[in-house]
């Protein structure tokens, strides 16, 4: 189909390449992953007006593989092979998500002027991203897929800011002060405390709110599960993190804005693999590996990768959320649908 749009890709956290001012890459050369050191991977905790402070680090785009594990190679070079015209919004994914949408506002309207207006398409973290992005009246595209996007609560990442993430044999690239600094994934979790996902040992719910500091600190979540004694700076990080958080989940559970034409939207999500739903605090802590499971992506529950909004299409996959795209017969025959949806050219 010749006279197909071009599609923007939106990477998930985590799921591109980063180099430091010195161009020095901290995220992922194969050699960090067989020793244990630090990369440099942690933000600045300083905020001025309301911005968490840049470090100069810069995106070299999406990661393909890992080793021998496929990341977006499938993806991308699927993709490409089905004759698609694939851009790569490079982006550094762990500032929050609002800043990243202002760049990816831009970048939409660079590619519309060198190639038309454009689909996206948009994998977990990358759709909160885009979500962002396409609610503004300036940001016009054709279409978007959001792939395990995190649109309703989860708490599938508070292990990764308790205990920090080993990557194979390194246990401080991310550990659980780096993902600390970064200001994405406080975005993930719940904004009702009636639905905190929290449980006490009698499986009763507990009041909870994701969004206040002194909330995680009575619970002992987070940073506070190690380390109850944190700095006044990391307080003030905190605070400042959680509040830009709010916003950012506020906006994404919100209505369609009144006035601002919808994109077609598509959806692709799983419901073959146990995520977690809740934990359960013990001795008024929170057990990470004490967990109830439900049905979904095993990162993204089912029934919260479906926008607040009205969308044209919902596929399932049997892929779990790092594969969601791996399937390139699916997204192919996915995306052909939206180009057939598409109003006709006037």
């Amino acid at each position: 189909m010749s006279d197909r749009p071009c599609v923007i890709f939106v990477h998930g956290i985590k799921g591109g390449h980063l180099r430091n001012q010195q161009n020095k890459k901290i995220w992922l050369r194969v050699v960090d992953l067989f020793s244990n050191h630090d990369t440099g991977l942690a933000l600045p905790i300083d905020w001025e007006n309301g911005s968490q402070k840049k470090d100069g680090t810069k995106s070299d785009g999406p990661i393909k593989k890992i080793l021998w594990k496929p990341v977006y190679a499938p993806f991308l070079s699927g993709m490409k092979k089905k004759g698609w015209q694939i851009f790569n919004f490079k982006h550094d994914w762990r500032r929050d998500q609002l800043e990243i949408a202002s760049e990816l506002i831009e970048y939409i309207q660079q590619i519309t002027s060198e190639q038309g207006p454009p689909l996206l398409v948009a994998h977990s973290n990358g759709g909160i991203i885009s979500d962002l992005a396409i609610r503004k009246a300036s940001c016009k595209i054709k279409g978007i897929l959001y792939a395990g996007v995190p649109f309703g609560s989860g708490v599938s990442f508070l292990p990764d800011m308790t205990h920090g993430e080993q990557v194979l044999r390194n246990k401080k690239i991310g550990d659980a002060m780096v993902h600390f600094s970064w200001t994405a994934p406080w975005t993930y979790f719940p904004l009702s405390d009636a639905t905190s996902r929290l449980l006490d040992e009698h499986g009763s719910p507990v009041t909870h709110d994701w969004y206040s500091v002194s909330s995680w600190a009575k619970h002992g979540l987070g940073p506070f599960f190690q380390n109850s004694d944190l700095s006044n700076k990391q307080l003030s990080h905190m605070e400042n993190a959680l509040h830009r958080a709010k916003e950012i989940r506020k906006i994404i559970e919100s209505p369609w804005p009144e006035g601002h034409s919808r994109p077609l939207t598509f959806v692709l999500r799983s419901e073959d693999h146990d995520t977690p739903s809740a934990y359960k605090l013990e001795g008024g802590e929170s057990n990470t590996k004490n967990t109830i499971m439900k049905k979904g992506d095993g990162r993204i529950l089912f029934e919260s990768a479906l926008p607040t909004y009205d969308i044209e299409a919902d596929y399932l996959t049997p892929n779990g959320h790092g594969a969601l795209l791996n399937n390139v017969n699916q997204i192919d025959m996915i995306l052909n649908s939206m180009v057939t949806a598409l109003p006709p050219k006037a």
